[in-house]
């Protein structure tokens, strides 16, 4: 049950982060902030605003590879794995088009958030090991 509760708190961390880093950026950047974006969802978003997106993207990445790695019971790395695996599931539905009817976002974006997202996990978790185990 550990397990489970790690994988699913590593998670949540990435999910907190990003909608926050998400309406940071978006009330900062986007003409007219958040609640203008919401009003004009078709509206061109500019490009510093997917440079913001994707930096926190990362930055949540790999705090949330490193809360996962950190509460893990044992072998760490797999519990991260497990992180990994359920990004990738979660973006499935934003990778295949799921409502794109009002697409406001690049397609290199789409499969560049996934990508970054195991690659932040993935590197949040072996830096948590590397606390633990500084050998390996």
């Amino acid at each position: 049950m550990r397990s489970i509760i790690c994988v699913v708190a590593g998670f949540i961390v990435v999910m907190v982060v990003v909608t926050a880093g998400t309406a940071a950026a978006t009330e900062l950047i986007v003409p007219g902030g958040l609640f203008g974006a919401a009003a004009a969802p078709a509206t061109e978003l500019p490009a510093n605003y997917f440079a913001a997106n994707l930096t926190v993207s990362i930055m949540a990445a790999v705090l949330g590879g490193w809360v996962t790695a950190r509460m893990a019971p044992s072998r760490e790395m797999l519990h991260v794995l497990a992180l990994s695996g359920l990004i990738i599931l979660m973006s499935i539905p934003g990778i295949m088009g799921y409502d794109q009817s009002q697409v406001v976002q690049p397609v290199w974006y789409v499969y560049l958030l996934p990508v970054l997202g195991v690659g932040g996990v993935l590197l949040g978790g072996w830096l948590r090991s590397r606390v633990v185990n500084p050998e390996s």
